[in-house]
């Protein structure tokens, strides 16, 4: 999955090998997912070579130097690393479906429950009904039979307390928002939006904890950009040194095009071509950068083609950004072979026979030694001989270690650590450039000892090591160069928002660990200041201990109470209240209706950081750990103590970065965090096959459709073209998702319960006897052409606060990861609040109907305009219940509920001309309607059911606001639009 440029070494060039040769013989170890193990044997004529992954093109690799290869196949099928790292497409259900399942079997307990209290009812009723003449309860059959046929009877009646509703309406709405994040035309990218592959997990998408992204296409654009650098003590690409020309100080010509060259300033030229201390300076710098790399030059067929169309390719991005300013600084690296590099130039550095002119005259340099950069030794050197025997040694590597081994004056040094604080100031990657020249007798030594180290078949890598360590030293510093990692746009500003939003983002990828952390950092995954926690090794123990190391730091955050935040927030930072504040604000006359000030965003921000569970940053917010995957396979290898040790460190820091891994390896980091809390919601994205694993893995997957195909893509939940708009996927679709699915789910519940416990209250009149208030036809109906459009709509276009709001306030999303919408107490709220609206409702209707004369002519209502004005009231009371709800009316709000109440009344009335159809319902309805008593008295009671709702509503909006109705004041006091700025950078 990774585009940079891989070395492959042919095993066999030394054998003689060739298409009709025979007697090949391959032995290896077994099938491995591990990307960087390979061990087999090859015999060629009884000569055998040793092969390692060096010398393996795993299935998916493709040439990018080399036009062919002859190889020979290892590994097939089942067997190939990329099919070993792959896992089966697993099925995914959101948190909310799988907590709607509980509430179904619970509500069936209670379902059966009052069934059986029903039965119970009606035996005790029949059993002591013997004075109850008018009933002749002599034919009353009393006993168990009689009991168990009224317990399923009741089962029956109560059949509308299973809200199977829920799963149509549910699935209803998830599809439509679906639709409208395909449409969200503030997430396309050339010409690309976004995409539901599924509406299973919107609502998952409002309760992510953990984000584990990918680095190479996901957070970058995998393009590096030379900007600066500093050499004999100037500084080079200082911002507004262009002479405006567009030569950009390139030597080579076409930088305007160069996408990897940026360097603002054509003065460099000038100095270059000095015949000074400082312009030799500048030369050595530049054949540095053209000798010291693992890159290969792509020239295409033609093996004569011009300096400036030179292309580069290397395993790191940076290697192939400073060979590139290598070429335009006057030396560019044209090829290797063998030994032998090639270089063409138009400057000269005598001293290194590297001769230049005007045509690019080119040199040939012998290497004797080439050093490579690993994450321990965080430099790379290349050691070249000259024509007189002597020879030079050319290092590139990370100050932290290049410091110690460079030799200098006290000027020098100072240049060199104002230029490293300059460049890491602004997010640039940094590396020091040095060389030495060595005299023909050290050069000599330096190659024995080298050769002896390169053969030694026991601790090869150390004795290489050891040997390199020798001429590493007393370096004289060249510059430093300064290169800008081409991030996506707006990474840093979404990993921020991400951040505050109370996400932790993991960066799981395959690339080298210096190259992780440095885009890590770029990219704001951590501030710059942070103090990094590396834990490497191939000992479990060993790793063990530095994460014992790392995980004490932790300190848990002060937790707070849902409330703590509000007497400090509406005295000390706004006044009395926000209402106050509002009121404040909407007296000055001049008040621009513009995006909302830092100050202001600050009035806020101290309540919802309270509400996100710490009153202050933690100690361990500068934190980072990072690991490789070598570590990793330790601690997923060893105990269950040792995982939970990782678990533990990893939440203990503000931020965590795993290099070097498998795509088998992301994926068992998701698992691991999954285990360890399986309330926590995660979510991975990434671009490529390799991701594939990962994207599964978690409990929702974006793929991202960029350079790497559409593997990733087709493996993902959701997929978007860039980064940036994960911010926008969650705290505003998923954000809203959670909170319409939640409500749509409680209400449902709600409903059903108000119109079933009516018939409850009207058993308690009727002897338990099973028999209906309701007619059959209404009843029906009642969760179809009554009450299921409104909460549709609610379901649909809610908004509680707008896109521009949620993106400026993160901290509102925490009410997703802690589930304050959608729990167990919420639950019982509705239930409880439905149980008492039905009582309103029956009681209500029943006092009505007792106390008044309904109709002129003296008739009193019998058992069916009851259970008509109830049912009436009930439809009343649950579509105004929707309107209590909704944040954000449209039109189709008015529609539905008042088209509702509308429907229910047609109904009715057209029922009630249907004579031989329902005979108990004729003109029934157009009675009820001639009675001023149920004008009057079906509104206020319907007005009583809902007076608490209301009561409460306003009650907590003004003495214990939740930030959710302060961001929403605040919003309705500055009317920011939906297209304000904020949101067109995420």
């Amino acid at each position: 999955g990774e585009t940079n440029l891989k070395p492959r070494v042919c095993a066999l060039q030394n054998l003689g090998f060739n298409a009709s040769s025979d007697g090949l013989r391959c032995e290896s170890a077994p099938p491995s997912a591990n990307l960087d193990f390979f061990n087999a044997a090859v015999t060629l004529r009884d000569q055998t070579v040793s092969v390692s992954a060096n010398n393996l093109l795993p299935r998916g690799a493709k040439l990018e130097v080399s036009p062919y290869v002859i190889g020979l196949v290892a590994f097939t099928g089942k067997d190939t690393k990329v099919m070993l790292n792959s896992a089966p497409t697993p099925a995914k259900r959101s948190d909310l479906d799988k907590r709607i399942n509980p509430l179904i079997v619970s509500t069936f307990i209670v379902q059966t429950l009052l069934a059986i209290c029903l039965a119970t009812g009606g035996y005790i009723f029949d059993h002591d009904a013997t004075n109850l003449w008018y009933l002749d309860p002599s034919t009353f059959e009393v006993g168990v039979r009689k009991w168990v046929l009224n317990a399923l009877r009741g089962c029956l009646l109560l059949q509308y307390m299973i809200p199977i509703a829920v799963y149509v309406s549910l699935e209803m709405v998830k599809l439509a928002q679906g639709y409208f994040i395909s449409v969200d035309t503030h997430m396309v990218h050339e010409g690309k939006g976004a995409m539901a592959r599924t509406s299973t997990l919107n609502e998952d998408l409002g309760i992510i904890r953990h984000v584990f992204s990918d680095k190479t296409g996901t957070l970058t654009c995998n393009i590096m950009k030379f900007v600066r650098f500093t050499c004999a003590g100037t500084q080079y690409g200082e911002p507004g040194a262009d002479d405006g020309t567009g030569t950009l100080g390139s030597f080579a010509g076409g930088a305007n095009g160069d996408q990897h060259f940026g360097l603002a300033d054509a003065g460099v030229k000038e100095h270059m071509q000095e015949d000074s201390d400082r312009g030799n300076t500048l030369r050595m710098f530049a054949a540095c950068l053209a000798v010291c790399h693992e890159a290969e030059a792509d020239r295409g067929s033609n093996l004569n083609s011009k300096v400036s169309s030179l292309k580069y390719r290397a395993a790191s991005p940076d290697d192939a950004a400073l060979v590139g300013a290598g070429r335009h600084l006057g030396f560019a690296f044209f090829g290797k072979s063998g030994d032998t590099l090639t270089l063409k130039s138009c400057l000269s550095v005598n001293d290194v026979n590297i001769h230049g002119s005007n045509d690019w005259a080119p040199s040939q340099i012998k290497t004797v030694a080439v050093v490579p950069f690993s994450s321990s030794r965080k430099r790379m050197t290349v050691v070249t001989i000259r024509s007189d025997g002597s020879g030079d040694v050319w290092s590139k590597g990370a100050d932290s270690v290049m410091l110690g081994l460079m030799s200098g004056s006290q000027d020098e040094v100072s240049c060199l650590r104002s230029a490293l604080t300059q460049y890491s100031a602004i997010g640039l990657r940094t590396l020091c450039i040095a060389h030495r020249h060595m005299e023909k007798s050290e050069l000599e030594a330096f190659q024995k000892l080298w050769h002896n180290a390169s053969t030694t078949l026991s601790n090869r890598e150390q004795a290489l090591e050891a040997a390199s360590s020798t001429v590493e030293s007393k370096l004289t510093f060249l510059g430093v160069t300064g290169i800008e990692d081409r991030l996506q746009d707006g990474v840093p500003r979404a990993l921020r928002t991400l951040r505050e939003a109370g996400i932790k983002v993991w960066m799981l990828t395959g690339d080298k660990m210096e190259t992780a952390v440095n885009i890590a950092r770029s990219a704001s995954l951590f501030p710059a200041q942070s103090r990094i926690h590396t834990v490497t090794g191939d000992d479990a123990e060993e790793v063990a201990s530095r994460l014992r190391a790392v995980a004490p730091i932790a300190t848990k955050p002060t937790r707070m109470s849902f409330w703590n935040w509000r007497p400090f927030f509406m005295r000390k930072n706004m006044g009395l209240s926000p209402f106050d504040a509002a009121r404040d604000s909407k007296r000055q006359s001049n008040q621009s209706m513009s995006w909302p000030s830092e100050q202001q965003r600050e009035g806020i921000r101290a309540p919802l950081v309270s509400f996100h569970g710490h009153a202050e940053p933690s100690a361990v917010d500068t934190d980072v750990l990072v690991l490789d995957g070598r570590a990793l396979s330790c601690i997923s290898e060893s105990s269950q103590e040792h995982r939970s040790l990782f678990i533990h460190a990893a939440e203990s820091v503000s931020a965590v970065v795993v290099c070097r891994m498998s795509p088998a390896q992301k994926a068992t980091v998701v698992n691991m965090v999954r285990e360890a809390d399986p309330v926590t919601a995660t979510l991975a994205i990434g671009d490529g096959a390799n991701d594939v694993a990962m994207i599964q893995s978690a409990h929702v997957g974006i793929g991202i459709s960029g350079l790497e195909g559409t593997q990733a893509v087709c493996s993902s939940d959701y997929a978007v073209g860039q980064f940036r708009f994960l911010v926008r996927l969650l705290l505003v679709h998923g954000r809203w998702a959670y909170r319409r699915n939640a409500k749509l789910i409680l209400y449902i519940f709600y409903k059903c319960y108000v119109f079933v416990f009516a018939l409850l209250w009207f058993a308690i009149f009727n002897g338990s006897s099973q028999q209906q208030v309701y007619n059959e036809w209404a009843y029906q109906f009642y969760n179809t052409f009554f009450t299921a459009l409104p909460i549709l709509v609610l379901g649909i276009f809610d908004q509680d606060i707008s896109p521009a709001y949620a993106l400026a306030y993160p901290s509102l999303y925490v009410q997703g990861q802690k589930r304050l919408i959608f729990n167990p107490a919420a639950f019982t709220a509705w239930a409880v609040n439905g149980v008492w609206h039905s009582a309103v409702c029956f009681f209500g209707c029943l006092g009505l109907v007792r106390m008044h004369t309904l109709w002129s002519s003296g008739h009193d209502a019998d058992l069916w305009s009851l259970g008509t004005m109830v049912y009436t009231v009930v439809v009343l009371t649950v579509n105004i219940r929707v309107g209590i709800m909704m944040s954000f009316w449209t039109l189709f709000s008015h529609i539905t509920i008042w088209g509702s109440i509308l429907v229910w009344f047609a109904f009715m009335l057209t029922l009630g001309t249907m004579n031989e159809v329902v005979p108990t319902l004729y003109g029934l309805m157009l009675q009820i309607l001639q009675s001023p008593a149920m004008w009057l008295g079906m509104p206020l009671i319907m007005a009583a059911a809902l007076l608490r709702d209301w009561a409460w509503r306003c009650a907590i909006r003004m003495f214990k606001p939740n930030p959710v109705h302060v961001v929403q004041e605040r919003e309705r006091v500055q009317k920011i639009s939906l297209d304000s700025g904020f949101h067109s950078d995420l």
